[in-house]
């Protein structure tokens, strides 16, 4: 059973995107990565998903998920949920910093009951 799939992903080097976050708040910083003034950082480009809305202490996470996002069951992968979920509670908490900084960390707990669409509001 061959039925082989490709997938060629591309970014750009997120050391450039952390210099220039360099001045900026947490929120001037989403606000250029969202308008595409700057580039997505690469775990975006690789998993397929983007900030869809974006305020002070708030970052909504979408994605569609497809074939590559599966698990060996055929559903989508809780990791995907996950990671959904560490990025909009990084994000939320970012948007609320006067100056980008490049440490922090929260606890992380999830739970996957749907088999829905994992968009993810932190």
């Amino acid at each position: 059973m061959s039925n082989t799939r490709t997938r060629t992903i591309t970014w750009e080097d997120p050391r450039g995107l952390a210099k220039a976050a360099v001045g900026l708040s947490g929120l001037e910083y989403l606000q250029k990565i969202v308008a595409g003034e700057l580039p997505p950082p690469p775990i975006g480009a690789l998993m397929n998903f983007r900030i869809g809305e974006l305020s002070e202490g708030r970052a909504v996470f979408i994605v569609e998920p497809a074939e590559y996002h599966y698990n060996p069951i055929g559903v989508v992968h809780g990791g995907l949920a996950a990671t959904l979920l560490d990025s909009a509670m990084g994000c939320a908490v970012h948007s609320t910093l006067a100056n980008v900084r490049r440490d922090g960390h929260g606890p992380l707990r999830s739970e996957h009951y749907s088999r829905g669409r994992p968009d993810c509001d932190g």
